[in-house]
């Protein structure tokens, strides 16, 4: 399987990280974002010499859960899946920091 590198057009608003984006570069904020993606398979090449087909994943929308709750319901989501398809516990080797405290303008009329 590959991935695109293009994110959702910054036009079409379905892509969450953009309003982040200086968050994510300033060297005060550490830690990994908790986030929902929705994907498709842009395209499939057909390999007919090694009978193989690869998937590449195009990335169609992506939003960070910003709050305490978001995140505790997402990763609530990702153990149970992840647990649904290997049979093993997922163990998460970082802890997620709420970010609404540090992006304001996703939740106006948040205190």
């Amino acid at each position: 399987m590959k991935m695109a590198a293009a994110m959702p057009d910054a036009n079409s608003r379905r892509n969450g990280l953009d309003d982040l984006m200086q968050m994510l570069v300033d060297e005060k904020r550490d830690g990994e974002i908790v986030c929902v993606v929705v994907v498709d398979a842009s395209q499939v090449l057909i390999d007919r010499v090694k009978h193989s087909r690869t998937p590449t994943i195009r990335v169609l929308h992506l939003e960070p859960m910003l709050t305490e709750d978001e995140q505790a319901q997402a990763v609530g989501l990702l153990t149970d899946a992840y647990k649904r398809r290997t049979s093993e516990q997922l163990e998460l080797d970082y802890e997620f920091e709420p970010i609404m405290r540090d992006a304001p303008h996703f939740y106006p009329t948040a205190v």
